[in-house]
């Protein structure tokens, strides 16, 4: 879920804001780029930096030697993507695992690798629908999270029995999808329900689940003085 970098992000944040250094959100993701990847040598990508702290719904392209582009989707890709971030659900799996460990195993993997290569595939290709029918984008991008998903299950270490039960167990909640994100714990499930996401949590609880709405933050980086 990018809990490192979103709190790098915050502290790097607060430094600009407690010295009026003035940099802008760009130059304080870019910061916390170099810091995780080229100071402290892990094992990531630039997706959780800019992710974290651009916000709101974006979307960016990723290419060699660190270069980051922001990608214009259309109307109808933008239209899509904000309700379904409208009405989703978060389960913790209650599992804890450490992020660089898992993610330095897909790295070493050829078949992770490759993995990886076809979900950034499925990226392109939903960038590429120019549709303005908004049930033609909307069947795609769910059709592609649920092929996205299929590609990671096939990761390393990404499932295993425990997690294989509660994701069994959580399906029973009608649902467009369900996947597992955030590397480290092994993390949250994320849940696309097929009704409103209140009723969804209420029905999760009942079965003996925490669940809590996934809300989108507006502003991305954010510091407050105390």
């Amino acid at each position: 879920l990018g809990g490192s970098s979103s709190f790098l992000l915050s502290f790097i944040s607060s430094i600009n804001n407690s010295f009026e250094l003035k940099m802008t959100k760009n130059e304080i993701i870019k910061i916390a780029c170099k810091i995780e990847i080229e100071v402290l040598g892990k094992p990531i990508g630039r997706q959780d930096q800019y992710l974290c702290g651009s916000g709101g719904i974006n979307a960016f392209s990723y290419k060699k030697g660190g270069i980051v582009e922001s990608v214009q989707l259309t109307d109808t890709q933008f239209k899509v993507i904000k309700e379904t971030t409208n009405n989703l659900i978060l389960v913790p799996t209650s599992r804890s695992r450490y992020a660089d460990n898992i993610l330095s195993k897909f790295k070493d993997s050829d078949e992770s690798i490759e993995s990886i290569k076809k979900i950034g595939q499925y990226c392109e290709e939903f960038f590429n629908n120019k549709s303005r029918s908004f049930e033609v984008i909307k069947s795609h991008f769910y059709e592609l999270i649920i092929k996205s998903w299929e590609e990671k299950k096939k990761m390393t270490n990404v499932m295993d029995d425990q997690l294989n039960d509660q994701l069994y167990d959580i399906s029973s909640i009608p649902n467009h999808w369900i996947r597992l994100i955030g590397a480290g714990s092994g993390g949250y499930f994320l849940i696309c329900p097929k009704f409103d996401s209140s009723d969804a949590i209420s029905k999760l609880k009942k079965k003996g689940y925490f669940a809590i709405k996934a809300n989108v933050s507006s502003s991305g980086i954010e510091s407050h003085t105390i």
